[in-house]
């Protein structure tokens, strides 16, 4: 065999070892701890159920607000902060870009 050859088999030995590792890889970091997939499969709802949604609602229901906050001191002190830069002017380009040039 030539130099060229070695080079070659060499070469598509690599991609096939990457090909199978990336293959292997993507499927063990795809698993959780217990072995399961976390991806889900179409049709099944990722979100959050009903039952759970309603305890978030009541935990909401049961927040008050304390309207007094507003009027404290130490709120009314608070500032906004160093004030941005107004950006340069630029010069816009075309009306329609995707126009042909004339």
């Amino acid at each position: 065999m030539n130099e060229d050859n070695k080079a070659n088999i060499i070469t598509v030995a690599l991609i096939i070892l990457l090909i199978v590792g990336g293959y292997f890889g993507y499927f063990y970091y795809a698993k959780n701890d217990n072995g399961q997939v976390i991806a889900t499969q179409g049709g099944e709802d990722p979100g959050l159920s009903s039952m759970e949604i309603r305890a978030l609602l009541n935990i909401l229901e049961q927040t008050e607000l304390e309207i007094e906050l507003f009027n404290d001191k130490l709120f009314r002190d608070l500032t906004s902060g160093i004030p941005l830069e107004s950006l340069p002017e630029v010069e816009s380009g075309r009306p329609n870009p995707f126009l042909p040039l004339k």
